[in-house]
């Protein structure tokens, strides 16, 4: 999406740059000379789902549905890392 209009919704804070996946960033860091030891990957989810999603939990305001969400975004780190 554009930038001008994700910034005009509150949706960014910054300039986003390039994602580039994990295989990709190793390769161009060992292209410049660097030794990549050991690797892991984030969860990159689209950002406006993430706003919408913390929006709402905010809203109702439950601890418990606040650590299952957690539990998930840790569960897809776990996952995303396999």
């Amino acid at each position: 999406m554009p930038y001008r209009l994700l910034k005009s919704f509150g949706l960014i804070a910054f300039y986003l740059a390039v994602t580039i996946s994990k295989p990709e960033l190793i390769r161009i860091l060992q292209s410049n000379g660097s030794r990549v030891h050991e690797g892991t990957a984030i969860v990159h989810s689209p950002r406006i789902l993430a706003i919408w999603t913390e929006h709402v939990l905010d809203r109702i305001g439950s601890e418990r549905i606040n650590v299952y969400f957690l539990r998930l975004l840790e569960y897809l780190n776990v996952w995303t890392n396999s």
